[in-house]
């Protein structure tokens, strides 16, 4: 199982130092996604990312400065996936670019074999949206996919395992990762620590 960590909404002091933090103790993938349309912070927070960490960094808004900071990843909500083209989407590929997206509906999933992965959720209720409640019940098992599908939605280190038998390929933290009683690094030091043993558990026999 993959972790994917996504930003809280709005621009924080010493966000930078703390992504740099996360990935040098292990974390994989970070999704950039704010609220805000400020080009000029963003570039304040990517210019303080170490460089070596950005070929790790997913963003969800100002795609046109993915370039300048050798950013391959983009994401995209699903308002603006569903205004691509198949061409747009053929042009990102063929320019290197690894794509992925929001979704609310399985079905619309069998549809984004150009995806490398998608979220889908909320598979819990919400911690970060008030009254966004999960949209499949707890025996649930997700069937095969023709991209990645991360869990996203009320997601904490004590459901791995239940998102591990739901045959998600990974999962995405943002309200109980950033809402947490202990610190941002101290969640991300557990969840990886669960995922790892998740990880070494022998699998279950069909």
């Amino acid at each position: 199982m993959e972790l994917i960590v996504v930003t809280p909404p709005d621009y924080f002091e010493g966000e930078a130092a703390l992504i740099n933090q996360f990935f040098a103790e292990g974390l994989r993938l970070l999704h950039i996604r704010k609220t805000a349309d400020d080009p000029a912070q963003f570039r304040l927070l990517m210019k303080d990312i170490d460089p070596e960490y950005h070929p790790l960094i997913s963003i969800h808004q100002h795609h046109e400065l993915a370039e300048e900071f050798d950013i391959a990843r983009l994401h995209f909500k699903e308002q603006r996936r569903r205004e691509l083209s198949s061409a747009d989407i053929e042009h990102l590929l063929d320019a290197g670019f690894y794509l992925s997206t929001s979704v609310h509906e399985l079905s619309v999933i069998t549809e984004l074999s150009s995806f490398g992965y998608v979220f889908y959720g909320p598979v819990f209720d919400s911690i970060s949206k008030p009254g966004y409640h999960a949209v499949q019940g707890d025996g649930f098992v997700l069937p095969r996919m023709p991209a990645k599908v991360f869990a996203i939605g009320g997601v904490e280190a004590k459901k791995l395992g239940q998102l591990k038998k739901m045959k998600f390929d990974g999962a995405a933290v943002l309200g109980s990762f950033w809402h947490h009683e202990i610190s941002p690094l101290a969640a991300l030091k557990e969840l990886l620590s669960k995922i790892e043993e998740h990880h070494n558990e022998p699998a279950n026999e069909e």
